[in-house]
């Protein structure tokens, strides 16, 4: 159990990366996960070949790309594509408490304004 409270605590905690993302990979029970993210820029473009997400928005807005195809795809790992952006994919909107379910293969890029900031979290399920 987390509260709302130390969900706070962890997402201001957060280092950022070269994409202006925080990543606390909260737990792992073999077939999903939870992920805390902290998002102030863009994440690669990515698709899942086994995984499907679940974002839940827990503060702060946030552009969500999803569909089309990833431009540049690379294998970063087994059956983890990632790439620079998505060509043809359709943008949608997403605000705290909004809940978005990304099925396997499915790419996908989120994405906030210069300025601002979103938390989510992210439930990871294995679909093989």
């Amino acid at each position: 159990m987390w509260t709302a409270s130390e969900l706070q605590t962890r997402a201001k905690a957060l280092k950022l990366n070269q994409y202006q993302q925080g990543v606390d990979r909260m737990e792992n029970w073999g077939n999903h996960a939870v992920i805390l993210e902290r998002l102030e820029g863009a994440t690669p473009a990515e698709a899942h070949e086994t995984m499907a997400d679940l974002f839940v928005v827990t503060s702060g807005e946030t552009a969500l790309t999803v569909g089309g195809v990833i431009a540049d795809p690379v294998n970063t790992s087994a059956g983890e594509i990632r790439g620079k952006s998505i060509n043809g994919g359709v943008a949608k909107r997403l605000a705290a408490g909004d809940i978005v379910h990304i099925p396997a293969k499915m790419p996908h890029q989120l994405s906030v304004e210069a300025g601002k900031r979103c938390t989510y979290l992210v439930f990871k399920v294995r679909m093989e």
